[in-house]
């Protein structure tokens, strides 16, 4: 009698490997979104909670406390002013509150925008009425100072923004901070009335 061994022929291999090479081809780039979206959410979920953080130190210390777009890194020792190169387009930030009566700043915070991802891919773009915006101040009644609305608008460089149909690998979020110091993190594609996610 013949004795007969199971496993697979050299062709079968080779086919089972052909196989599971297209089907990791086609579900690499949509892996490969999902892993820059949810990367740009904790992004802009860091910067919404460094927002809020900013405001109620404001309130608390009766001061000014800001945050600041920058590329520098985000440590103490580039709270001020002549080491903070302050950008329109991040990615860091640093949350400082300026010194009563003085120039200085005391060092609250500090996170950059790509923790998370080893991709420098996340960009962070403030803007207000007046157009560009490098950071956002709240007083010691937890409005903005300068009074005036300002947005933070978190997008990537590996794809485009979805658009309200969802067209788009890169779901990309605001942080909008009110002239009242109220903020919320939202998606600006989301224009239904009433569903919470939007930013109207």
């Amino acid at each position: 009698m013949r004795r007969t061994s199971a496993g697979f022929t050299l062709i079968e291999a080779l086919v089972g490997m052909a196989i599971l090479g297209i089907l990791l081809a086609m579900g690499l780039p949509a892996f490969s979104n999902a892993m820059e979206n949810s990367r740009l959410r904790a992004s802009a979920s860091v910067f919404h909670a460094a927002a809020q953080f900013a405001r109620s130190e404001a309130i608390k210390r009766n001061g000014s406390v800001e945050v600041i777009l920058t590329t520098a890194a985000p440590t103490a020792g580039n709270k001020d002013t002549a080491a903070l190169v302050s950008t329109l387009t991040g990615p860091n930030w640093i949350v400082r509150a300026q010194d009563p009566g003085a120039a200085t700043f005391t060092f609250l915070q500090g996170r950059a925008g790509h923790e998370g991802g080893s991709n420098a891919t996340i960009v962070v773009t403030g803007s207000n009425a007046a157009g560009a915006a490098t950071k956002v101040a709240f007083d010691g009644m937890g409005g903005t100072n300068p009074a005036g609305a300002v947005t933070f608008s978190f997008t990537s460089t590996s794809g485009a923004c979805a658009n309200a149909s969802g067209v788009g690998p890169i779901r990309c979020l605001d942080v909008r901070v009110s002239t009242t110091g109220q903020t919320r993190l939202c998606d600006p594609t989301i224009i239904t009335a009433g569903d919470s996610r939007g930013c109207n």
